[in-house]
């Protein structure tokens, strides 16, 4: 199952079509990752649960690091249903990834949290009155997303 074992993979491909080069990216035991999405400053951007709570990462420059872990927060969702979207990258300006807005997990409660690219990544929620949110989106200069309160019906 995908969340017992999956990697990432990166392959460069010639002119004809055929693979000259693959670079394994991450392939543990026990590790899991979800939602490979290329930032715009050309790196890779992915959640892993390798700290044992699903967290960005990020690769490149043949280079894997940890973008953000905060002791209590967690990003994603395991992958029970294929597609869902947990998180969106704003453009940045060519030399950071942007900004990354997510889904959030703390004290047990959904979050949409805003991770803010610079030298220094800095984190903080944004208030919203839903009980949960999925499939989150940036286009057209907007983020959207699913949301729904407990009490009323699923909102776009």
């Amino acid at each position: 199952m995908p969340w017992n074992r999956s990697n990432i993979q990166i392959a460069e491909i010639n002119q004809d079509g055929t693979v000259c080069s693959i670079d394994n990216i991450l392939n543990q035991d026990n590790v899991s990752v979800i939602e490979p999405r290329w930032t715009y400053d050309n790196s890779l951007l992915y959640l892993s649960d390798e700290s044992g709570y699903w967290a960005f990462n990020r690769y490149k420059h043949k280079l894997n690091e940890k973008l953000i872990s905060i002791p209590g927060l967690e990003f994603g969702f395991p992958p029970y249903i294929l597609g869902l979207r947990t998180y969106c990258i704003v453009p940045g300006d060519g030399v950071n990834i942007g900004d990354i807005y997510a889904i959030g997990y703390k004290d047990n409660k959904q979050k949409l949290m805003r991770i803010i690219a610079g030298k220094a990544l800095l984190v903080e929620e944004i208030s919203l009155h839903f009980d949960y949110i999925s499939n989150i989106l940036y286009q057209n200069n907007a983020i959207y997303f699913t949301a729904e309160k407990t009490s009323h019906s699923p909102v776009i």
